[in-house]
This record gives structure tokens, sequence and C-alpha cells, in this order.
């Protein structure tokens, strides 16, 4: 991790639960565990792309479906061009509410769902499948990956307690 990243994640952390946090501190001489710096990093082939019904701009989420994971982006942080590693031409083809990106590489911690990078591997999409209008999402952070498949998508978000029905 370069030394912005890691203050990055020590910030989002701190901001997490603050008596965890207490507790979590380390004393003078006391060694961290290096995990704590580690990305993971992700090569992601989409095989299908469900978007809530309603999708918005403002609140964008994609579940993608990756084979026997489901892939979970959500917030503002996808129309970030620090983050996104895409050409001009990829970013003007791309209908948000409509497709997404079919490969891409991920560069995220996996521990605390906050992503750093994303890159484009080409400019191919993959269309995007309506959920049912009555879901409540109960997501929180930026990047999230469940077991599962496009074929279960609606049973793997309630399993993961990801989703609501209204």
């Amino acid at each position: 991790m370069t030394d912005d990243e890691i203050t990055r994640m020590r910030g989002l952390r701190r901001r997490g639960n603050w008596i965890r946090n207490i507790f979590r501190r380390h004393r003078d001489g006391e060694q961290r565990d290096p995990r704590e710096d580690q990305l993971d990093v992700y090569h992601v082939a989409v095989e299908r792309c469900f978007v809530p019904d309603g999708f918005s701009d403002e609140m964008p989420l994609y579940v993608l479906a990756l084979g026997d994971v489901i892939l979970i982006l959500f917030g503002q942080w996808m129309y970030d061009p620090h983050v996104v590693i895409a050409s001009n031409q990829a970013c003007d083809k791309w209908s948000r509410a409509d497709a997404f990106f079919k490969n891409f590489s991920l560069r995220w911690s996996a521990q605390d769902g906050v992503v750093f990078e994303l890159k484009l591997n080409d400019e191919s999409f993959v269309p995007c499948e309506r959920l049912p209008s009555s879901l409540s999402f109960t997501i929180a952070k930026e990047c999230q990956a469940i077991c599962g498949r496009g074929e279960t998508v609606m049973d793997d978000l309630e399993k993961a307690g990801l989703i609501e029905h209204l």
C-alpha cells in the first residue's frame, strides 16, 4: 500500500466503532499486525450485472455475478477519476444504469470494504438486469464479496443479510 492509502485506511478505521478502536490502540513498542496494511487484488470477469429498480447516479449500486462469487459495488467512488482508471472514451460509452464494465482489476481492502482502484482491462460492457423494486438494501461498504451465483442472486443477497424484502 502507498503511504496515502495507509493513511486513508487508518482514518476510516478510526471513524468506525470508537469503543472497539479504544481497545485496539497499540501501546508504545507494541507490534502492529502487518496484514492491516495489505490490499486484496481481484481480476474480475463479470458474467451478469444487476442493479436495483430505480437505480440512481447519486447512490449507485451494482451486484456483479462472477461465477461462484457475487461482488457488490456501492457509492460515488465509482465516478472518481482517481479511483476508476479508464480512458475517457470508455467512460463516455458507459451508460451507468444500463451496463457495467465486463473486465477490470480491483484493489481494495476486503476487511474494510474500501476501494482504492478499479482499473479497466478493456472497453467491453455487460448489460444490467433489474432487481425487484420490493427490496431494501442494507449495504454500508463500498465493496463487498459474498458466495453466490447469478441464478440465485436474490437468495444469496438475503442469506448474506444485504437485502430485506419489503
